[in-house]
């Protein structure tokens, strides 16, 4: 089985770059949801902040890098794998014809891809999730 280097280089790339970007918000989002009583976002990012310190905003970033950087490695190349074992022998049609098709098989092959990605990474979401519900000053 041949794996295109590209394929996972772009999914851990892609996965992780996004991750560091949407982390404040994830770890607001946990916060929230730890919450007994309701307090809004802004009012929940500003006790962290006071509280824990702007990096507290990160907290668990470095596992969840590792989890949507293998969340999403893995999926890229699943993706191209299964869509070359599944389709690699189904004839290619005319530009136009065929788009029904191309729509069903890209659709089952990013569920199976996404399927088989989940399975993979979460044992590091529990981490993920454990790290950044963390209350504690450090972190």
């Amino acid at each position: 089985m041949h794996v295109a280097k590209t394929d996972v280089f772009a999914g851990i790339t892609s996965g992780m770059l996004s991750r560091m970007t949407v982390a404040p918000l994830d770890v607001i989002k946990i916060r929230m949801q730890l919450q007994d009583g309701r307090i809004g976002m802004l009012a929940t990012g500003r006790s962290i902040l006071q509280k824990e310190g702007f990096l507290a905003f990160w907290k668990g970033n470095a596992m969840a890098m590792c989890l949507w950087g293998a969340y999403t490695g893995v999926q890229f190349t699943a993706y191209a794998v299964i869509k070359r074992h599944l389709f690699e022998d189904v004839p290619h049609q005319k530009q136009g014809e065929g788009t029904r098709s191309q729509g069903f098989q890209g659709m089952l092959c990013g569920g199976l891809a996404g399927m088989v990605a989940v399975s993979a990474s979460y044992p590091l979401d529990v981490l993920r999730t454990t790290l950044a519900a963390d209350t504690s000053a450090k972190g």
